[in-house]
């Protein structure tokens, strides 16, 4: 694996980054799905989601998983943070899972099915990952080049938020 590493281009290792990521996100959402939650609390989730869909914009939705996302990027918090939204993400499921008396991980499954998940995923495994590399190369003395990179990939994300917010206002609006 190491000479692979090093034989590979810069391009090829970041995106190999983003996958690793991608699965860990996978990973932390299932224990999170795998966590008990009580009756009570998995209503009180389902309330509170259920009134966030009510007020959601374009705009609200857009704006809150930007805020999350640029979080990722945050060398050390970034992936702390990131993997906690996930394991939340899974949390969350368990209980809508409840409500609708299916298994949790069915649900992630169902998930896996609509597209703002995997453009909100992508991009959180796109965060984390450029917080991993703005770290190594920081420590190789490439900082500003890698705040270039980084400034590219923020970019990149807004523009996939953008879109994901996007359509689960026209999901949510033909009420999926």
């Amino acid at each position: 694996m190491p000479g692979f590493w090093k034989r590979s281009s810069s391009r090829r290792k970041r995106i190999i980054t983003v996958l690793v990521f991608l699965l860990l996100w996978q990973v932390a959402t299932v224990v999170g799905t795998l966590t008990p939650l009580s009756q009570k609390d998995a209503n009180s989730i389902n309330q509170e989601i259920d009134q966030e869909r009510t007020a959601a914009t374009v705009e609200n939705i857009f704006t809150h998983n930007l805020i999350l996302c640029l979080i990722t990027f945050i060398p050390i918090v970034g992936p702390i943070f990131g993997f906690f939204s996930s394991y939340s993400s899974g949390y969350v499921m368990v209980a809508q899972s409840m409500s609708l008396g299916l298994p949790p991980l069915l649900v992630m499954f169902l998930y896996f099915l609509i597209p703002i998940y995997w453009l909100e995923t992508v991009s959180m495994s796109i965060g984390l990952a450029e917080s991993v590399w703005l770290i190594r190369r920081t420590t190789q003395g490439y900082g500003m080049r890698e705040l270039r990179n980084a400034a590219v990939l923020i970019g990149t994300v807004t523009l996939i938020l953008l879109v994901s917010a996007t359509i689960e206002i026209i999901l949510i609006n033909a009420g999926v």
